[in-house]
């Protein structure tokens, strides 16, 4: 017979053990069924996983459940990240008796707020031309380069690069400062994400308060009709604050 242990969710308030009507991951064919450990005043949001050092796939169907169970309890909860199991009701009520404080701490500190992204990107065909364009200095280094000198070398070439990833660094640094300005009395705590690509500008996660939410989008709006029509705004959520969250199950 297969083990068994319990899939954390996350946390929230709680004074006494309940069933849900929600259902978590599947495990052994079916989903489980969600149910909260109380102790202490803090409440686990489990359901049967996997047991001993077996591991919680990450497949689509998981982390839709995953997901799934996370907005059921979007208004409460402070959520871990997927994957976190312990092997049964012991563990994880040690964990909240050794980490009580500071699990009630992160439960207030996230209580009703929600996580927001914003990406921004140059929603240009060649991000190397756009800037040319825009900034003659760089554009007359790249001539320099390779306009009047037929045969550039590579130190040359590196310095160009070097100076387009410098002014590509000054731009995302100055417009990423102009929105979050614009958007500071609508949110509570920022995380800047490194650009993945060379048309990211910005990569951003916010912590609103469930009620700020129309003035985060109103600002959002409202500073994007300041950019040119090349920059593409996009923001998605609302989400349960993964990014803000600072509790480590692994210290169970």
């Amino acid at each position: 017979m297969a083990r068994t242990g319990l899939f954390v969710y996350g946390f929230i308030r709680a004074t006494e053990d309940r069933v849900t009507d929600v259902l978590g991951i599947d495990q052994g064919g079916a989903p489980g069924v969600v149910h909260i450990i109380a102790d202490g005043g803090v409440g686990a949001v489990v359901s049967v996983g996997p047991g001993g050092d077996d591991k919680a796939m990450p497949s689509r169907k998981n982390l839709g459940s995953h997901n799934r169970v996370i907005q059921a309890f979007l208004a409460e909860i402070t959520p871990m990240s997927f994957g976190q199991v312990v092997k049964g009701e012991a563990q994880i009520k040690k964990f909240m008796k050794k980490n009580r404080a500071a699990i009630l701490a992160e439960i207030k500190r996230l209580d009703d707020k929600v996580e927001m992204s914003l990406r921004v990107r140059w929603d240009v065909e060649n991000i190397f031309e756009y800037f040319m364009q825009a900034d003659p200095e760089l554009a007359e280094a790249r001539d320099r380069v390779f306009l009047d000198n037929p045969t550039p070398s590579h130190a040359e070439k590196v310095e160009l690069g070097r100076l387009f990833e410098t002014r590509l660094g000054e731009v995302r640094t100055r417009e990423t400062d102009q929105v979050l300005a614009s958007v500071e009395r609508a949110v509570r705590e920022v995380k800047v994400n490194v650009p993945k690509t060379d048309k990211t500008v910005m990569d951003i996660v916010v912590l609103v308060n469930r009620a700020g939410l129309p003035l985060f989008e109103r600002k959002i709006h409202e500073v994007a009709e300041k950019f040119p029509d090349q920059y593409a705004f996009e923001f998605t959520g609302p989400w349960a604050p993964f990014s803000f969250v600072e509790l480590d199950l692994q210290a169970a």
